[in-house]
């Protein structure tokens, strides 16, 4: 009898484990079947955008452990309550999330251009994550330069790509810093990335010292410009050597 019932613990034990591991979801392994379940995911708030003008929607990106990025949209009711719970740069296990087809039409209102994004609803949970678990530094997914310009005015991306220009110090506006850097990838792909006021001085050193020693950057949350032919620097991770 006691056999049995060690045997019976185990196999329940192991029965509930599935369970629960089941409903964890990466980013990258989304399929169409699973949009009609609820799915947990373990994220950090990569970007929080703020509240939108008429505060029924706030768009957030984030990253999974394996360094893939989704955009999650909380809507009119669950505004106030999300732009409470989430922090950017904080990790979270989200409960009860849903996603949906980020349709081919809606990319171009979209701050990225996955297949997918993520819906906080009213039964979303919110819960802090402890476990010992590293996020990358590093985005997954990095778009090749040549892509750069295929992509919805407006939407960020990310890029990599060694410093071959330091451009002048400009002052354009009232007044504000601006300077341009060029990258070119391995393909010899030329892209300019605009460098802005805040950005520009915390970033001044390890930029020019990038350029003068032909170290890969890598750019993350580029905002796209079609206009003016540039990306607008808003995030930037450390320089790598190449």
């Amino acid at each position: 009898m006691e056999s049995t019932n060690v045997t019976r613990k185990r196999t329940y034990a192991d029965f509930s484990y599935r369970q629960v591991v089941s409903r964890f979801k990466l980013f990258d392994d989304i399929e169409y079947l699973d949009l009609e379940r609820l799915w947990s995911v373990v994220v950090r708030v990569d970007v929080k955008f703020p509240v939108s003008r008429h505060r029924d929607s706030q768009h957030f990106i984030l990253m999974d452990i394996n360094g893939s990025k989704i955009e999650a949209i909380a809507s009119n009711s669950n505004v106030e309550r999300f732009n409470t719970l989430l922090a950017e740069g904080c990790v979270y296990t989200l409960h009860e999330v849903r996603f949906d087809p980020n349709w081919e039409e809606a990319v171009q209102f979209r701050n990225i251009g996955h297949q997918y994004e993520c819906v906080l609803n009213d039964r979303t949970r919110v819960e802090s994550y402890t476990m010992p678990i590293q996020f990358p530094l590093y985005p997954k997914h990095l778009t090749p330069i040549h892509e750069v310009y295929r992509r919805p005015n407006k939407t960020f991306v990310d890029i990599a790509g060694v410093v071959v220009h330091w451009c002048k110090l400009e002052h354009v506006g009232h007044s504000k810093p601006y300077r341009e850097v060029i990258l070119m990838d391995t393909r010899f792909n030329l892209i300019v990335v605009g460098i802005w006021s805040e950005l520009l001085e915390r970033y001044a050193i390890s930029l020019q010292s990038a350029g003068n020693n032909n170290h890969v950057i890598l750019g993350t949350m580029l905002k796209l410009n079609k206009r003016h032919s540039e990306c607008f620097l808003t995030f930037l991770f450390k320089d790598k050597e190449y």
